[in-house]
């Protein structure tokens, strides 16, 4: 499971395609848009189109960052929809092809589709027969449909979200298991920090590769907290001390602030990871230097003018980490991968990641237009 804020959703375009207007309110955590809608019932298709308008964007001129405010401007968005008993299933269409993944809204009228709706965060795959629901309890998307007109309302239930945070243990998530088949020496592990909000053991599945990874990387745990385990790994003593985890909203983005340390008791391995919304004040030539190629995205604006901007900010010492476990690390023997803990893992996680990479697009086009 990972603790997911802003869940996208094809359907999320209905909030993401539209501007801000008279009709956009943004009170707190809940945010609310509207836009045109163009319903065809016999096809059981709907066409949501947004009206240009203006935004404060950090845009790449040359080799300076200026915050700017630049006109908007979005192709009609089309998704096909279907009824199944009193739930609703949306189907997004992207360059022509329905995608097989439906989100599931209940509360109309089965058959009509006019009415409110309010997103399960299910899917249902239609080639598959197969239902998966995901992480719910942080936010609410509900959507009114009438003639001509579609209302969007996101509510963001934010305490609670770093509540949960606040009391996690940390300790289970999968940052700590890929760490430890990094100190074991195995050189398949993944030591990315923001999976520090991965976490295992929900189900049966998710328990026995928990236990696996333990015993396939001989981790005997001597002392654990919620942010804090020493444990051994051949005649090697570790501690990991998830010193910080600081989430804070900035509009519909969230920032993180982490820092962790791995220690074998001679040497510290230090893991800084941070991650800001771009703001006026950030948006500054001197911090070109902090972004990624991948960080950069491509829009154009009302006038079919092309532009290069960036909405987030990310600072990580990934490499720098990575060598220093692999510093501190028991040599191992062999290094071979244990192919049936990742098979499992794999075979549980499927359809999770696919759901995350199907809708990464969408929600980052929701947190640019969410602010």
């Amino acid at each position: 499971m990972k603790h997911l804020l802003i869940t996208a959703t094809a359907s999320a375009m209905l909030l993401a395609a539209c501007g801000d207007d008279s009709s956009t309110n943004a009170s707190g955590n809940t945010l609310t848009r509207t836009a045109s809608l163009f319903v065809d019932e016999e096809h059981q298709l709907i066409v949501i189109t947004p009206d240009p308008y203006y935004e404060n964007k950090c845009v790449l001129e040359g080799e300076a960052l200026t915050w700017k405010s630049v006109q908007q401007h979005r192709d009609a968005d089309s998704m096909k929809y279907e009824f199944h008993g009193d739930t609703l299933l949306f189907y997004n269409i992207d360059d022509g092809d329905t995608s097989h993944y439906g989100e599931m809204w209940v509360g109309g009228t089965a058959g009509k589709i006019y009415g409110t709706w309010t997103y399960t965060h299910c899917e249902y795959h239609n080639t598959e027969n197969d239902t998966r629901c995901y992480d719910s309890k942080y936010h609410k998307i509900t959507y009114n449909i009438s003639s001509g007109k579609v209302t969007g309302t996101q509510e963001i239930y934010f305490d609670q979200y770093l509540s949960d945070i606040n009391n996690s243990d940390f300790t289970k998530f999968n940052f700590v298991l890929e760490l430890y088949k990094a100190l074991s020496g195995k050189d398949y592990a993944d030591t990315w920090v923001p999976d520090i909000f991965d976490v295992y053991g929900e189900n049966d599945q998710d328990i026995e590769y928990y236990n696996k990874t333990i015993a396939d990387n001989g981790v005997n745990i001597i002392a654990s907290t919620k942010r804090q385990q020493t444990f051994t790994i051949g005649d090697k003593t570790f501690t990991v001390d998830i010193k910080k985890v600081d989430v804070s909203l900035d509009g519909y983005q969230e920032n993180r602030d982490i820092s962790i340390d791995v220690t074998d008791g001679v040497t510290t391995c230090n893991a800084t990871y941070i991650k800001k919304a771009l703001n006026a004040e950030l948006c500054k030539t001197e911090n070109a230097a902090l972004l990624d190629e991948d960080d950069y995205d491509h829009e154009t604006d009302n006038n079919g003018n092309e532009y290069i901007y960036v909405d987030r900010i990310r600072m990580y010492n990934e490499d720098e980490f990575d060598m220093c476990l692999k510093g501190i690390a028991v040599q191992s023997t062999e290094n071979d991968v244990d192919e049936s803990a990742t098979v499992l893992y794999k075979k549980t996680s499927a359809h999770e990641r696919g759901y995350e990479a199907r809708f990464e697009k969408l929600l980052r086009k929701w947190a640019k237009y969410s602010k």
